[in-house]
């Protein structure tokens, strides 16, 4: 399998890109799956439903970041999602983790697509061990293989609802940013 990006596909810096995020301008809700028997003791159940995330008190919010981060870090998250709607549909950056690898995503409906860009190896030659959503195989190129940095990129989106600004983005407008040739 070999990727390539689509011709217009965008490769921008991520502080230079103006995300488009629909009505919110912070995240209001996280759903978070962790690795069987890895769940954090001071990590809470958050509840389900509208603006889980912007409900808590900033201190609890940035007591649950650094939880995350050291999670994210060791490999004991699964998936997340941070979501920029409170009913958790339309706005997101979510995360998929396997064998040391992350494959982020930023979606907004069919007017955003965006994943951290590597061009250092930009030639799609083969798919990362991760997948988006267990089924969609991710080029290496838009994947990371440092867990330390995949917490920081959703750490910083976490704090700022907008992408992180010290490294790459292959953007799309309607599609992935990349195809799969065959």
């Amino acid at each position: 399998m070999k990727f390539r990006l689509w011709e217009s596909t965008c490769v921008v810096q991520g502080g230079d890109y103006n995300l488009p995020t629909g009505e919110w301008d912070g995240v209001q809700a996280v759903s978070v799956t962790f690795a069987a028997g890895q769940i954090p003791p001071d990590w809470p159940e958050l509840p389900d439903g509208e603006g889980n995330w912007a409900q808590l008190p900033p201190q609890e919010q940035e007591r649950l970041a650094g939880v995350l981060k050291t999670a994210i870090q060791a490999g004991a998250v699964k998936e997340i999602a941070l979501y920029l709607d409170p009913w958790e549909e339309d706005a997101f950056l979510c995360g998929e983790f396997r064998e040391g690898w992350a494959a982020l995503l930023y979606t907004l409906l069919d007017e955003c697509n965006a994943t951290p860009y590597r061009p250092e190896c930009p030639s799609g030659e083969e798919a990362a061990p991760v997948e988006i959503g267990g089924q969609t195989p991710v080029p290496r190129m838009c994947a990371l293989e440092d867990l330390g940095q995949a917490a920081d990129i959703l750490l910083w989106f976490l704090r700022t609802g907008t992408l992180y600004p010290h490294i790459q983005w292959a953007v799309h407008s309607d599609n992935l940013p990349w195809e799969t040739l065959w």
